[in-house]
């Protein structure tokens, strides 16, 4: 694993842009872990492993016993998951 100083990402020498696109991207990260952990929660990952085929937001909050707005907030990022998965 490279150190602070091997990646450039010390934060001293950090440029404005660089400090805010690293920021973004830890927000992003983040995001996506409270959304898998609620996928994982409500079972979405189950149900889209017993899927034959993509399918929409709505089967999939219908076979998991869920109404689809509420599910709907949670990123494509599940579906990415999945097809890199199977």
């Amino acid at each position: 694993m490279a150190t602070s100083e091997e990646s450039g990402s010390n934060p001293k020498e950090l440029s404005p842009e660089k400090f805010a696109a690293n920021l973004i991207n830890i927000i992003d990260n983040a995001a996506l872990s409270m959304a898998m952990g609620v996928g994982a929660a409500l079972g979405l990952f189950s149900v889209m492993a017993e899927l034959d085929q993509p399918e929409s937001s709505d089967v999939i909050a219908k076979r998991a016993g869920l109404i689809e707005r509420f599910i709907f907030f949670i990123p494509l990022h599940l579906c990415v998951l999945h097809s890199t998965i199977n």
